[in-house]
């Protein structure tokens, strides 16, 4: 960890007034331990007083996105060492917006491609269960293998399927509508992506018994 002597408190107090990440993290971040922060910040006379600004200017830069604009913020207000902060916090958090949105497109595009193999496998469901009947013709195991095989196409293990897939579908479109700012006036501008619920979109079926 970085001796505080050796800190920069200037970055370090623009973290702290824009707002967007937590104590824990400015002081993880420039090497200071958890205590030592919020005593300075008090000692500095420093608030957390441009959270509000930079929400606004991370919306305002994601408008020109929408616009296909590159044409830098304009409307800022604040004094200079302010505005520095906000613009730099706002194209951080404008950043953090993309990558949120193309990672939804993409867990949403795979999604999408299971409801079409789904459907693939509704479709030609009888010219498949005439292949397993076939390729099983000849078994000695009871049975066993072609029960298993016709499981696995069978009405409830797809309706299982069909199921996880809605409700994966669901929670990506929720998380889809809020990195594009659609439900509400604030919500462009926060983390969206819970990578924990990403890594549940593989979708096992559960397993069930057909009567």
């Amino acid at each position: 960890m970085k001796s505080n002597r050796n800190s920069n408190w200037s970055e370090i107090e623009a973290d702290w007034r824009a707002g967007q990440i937590s104590g824990r993290e400015i002081a993880h971040n420039h090497g200071i331990s958890e205590t030592t922060l919020p005593r300075q910040a008090v000692a500095r006379g420093w608030l957390r007083d441009l959270a509000g600004d930079v929400a606004a200017e991370t919306k305002h830069l994601l408008m020109l996105d929408a616009a296909q604009s590159t044409h830098p913020a304009h409307h800022l207000h604040a004094c200079d060492d302010s505005a520095e902060i906000i613009e730099r916090a706002a194209l951080k958090g404008a950043d953090v917006v993309r990558s949120h949105r193309v990672d939804v497109k993409f867990a949403k595009d795979i999604v999408m491609d299971l409801f079409r193999e789904l459907a693939a496998i509704t479709a030609n469901h009888a010219a498949m269960t005439a292949d397993i009947m076939e390729l099983t013709k000849n078994d000695t195991d009871g049975g066993k293998r072609r029960a298993e095989l016709l499981k696995n196409i069978g009405l409830s293990v797809r309706a299982a399927g069909a199921r996880d897939l809605a409700g994966a579908l669901k929670h990506l479109t929720m998380l889809e509508r809020q990195a594009w700012n659609l439900d509400a006036e604030n919500e462009a501008v926060k983390p969206v992506v819970n990578f924990g619920v990403l890594t549940g979109l593989y979708l096992k079926p559960k397993e069930k018994t057909i009567n």
